[in-house]
């Protein structure tokens, strides 16, 4: 297609537009991008409920494994995460966020 722009005009469709589905809507993480070392924020309601979350990178391997994740608020540790794209992931949480 020479001008995908008659592709959203026409059908509706946004040509390099991927929609987040597996991603929680309701969560939000800051900040975003965060810095190595530092540690990530996440907003949103009854945290409390996950016992377990997991930090895995883009290929798939679990960097990084925390207990009681937001018994004491709501506030996450990053262990010197190198530079990339990130998955938080607990039972129905699962949100991306940037190290830089």
């Amino acid at each position: 297609i020479d001008n995908p722009e008659f592709v959203t005009r026409t059908w509706g469709l946004s040509p390099l537009a991927v929609e987040d589905t597996g991603f929680s809507k309701n969560y939000k993480i800051y900040p975003n991008p965060a810095k190595s070392g530092s540690s990530i924020t996440v907003q949103g309601s009854d945290l409390k409920q996950y016992d377990k979350a997991w930090i895995y990178n883009m290929v798939g391997q679990r960097v990084q494994e925390i207990d009681q994740p937001f018994k004491n608020g709501n506030t996450i540790q990053l262990n010197n995460l190198p530079k990339g794209i990130y998955i938080l992931k607990t039972r129905e949480l699962n949100t991306k966020f940037i190290v830089e």
